[in-house]
């Protein structure tokens, strides 16, 4: 599992919205998820999500999230690029608390949704061992339900 990241792909989900999916094959890479939300809402300004080992993009060049400090947050917090080849991400200090206690939510396999129903471009899902889980459910050897 040394080799295992989180992987990021864009999809169009049931109601035809673009989504970004998340998915997190492990307790260690939930808990690189999560520090790198609490790690942004002190700063850095930028990261850029194609400059983390522990990340895998998918049929995206890039996702860019986004600290503007304590400043009023722009309309739209998610904006896709041209092509929806890339993505920014934006949110204030609180806005990235926020999605790290949503993504500390995820103590058993399961879902989060981020930014859910506000004025985005695009919805944000993280899916926490339900890639693992449903591999199971196919007759794969069983998944201990201790992270």
């Amino acid at each position: 599992m040394a080799d295992a990241r989180i992987r990021v792909e864009y999809r169009d989900s049931a109601r035809n919205r673009p989504t970004l999916r998340f998915s997190i094959p492990s307790k260690l890479l939930l808990n690189h998820f999560i520090g790198m939300f609490r790690s942004l809402a002190e700063g850095p300004e930028i990261v850029k999500l194609s400059d983390l080992p522990f990340i895998e993009l998918d049929s995206i060049r890039e996702i860019e999230l986004i600290y503007i400090g304590d400043r009023k947050e722009p309309p739209r917090r998610l904006q896709p690029g041209k092509r929806r080849a890339s993505f920014r991400w934006i949110h204030d200090s609180e806005g990235w608390i926020w999605c790290a206690e949503l993504a500390e939510a995820l103590k058993h396999p399961g879902h989060q949704y981020f930014d859910y129903g506000e004025n985005n471009d695009v919805d944000i899902e993280a899916y926490f061992l339900e890639d693992e889980l449903q591999k199971d459910r196919r007759g794969s050897p069983r998944i201990s339900s201790r992270c």
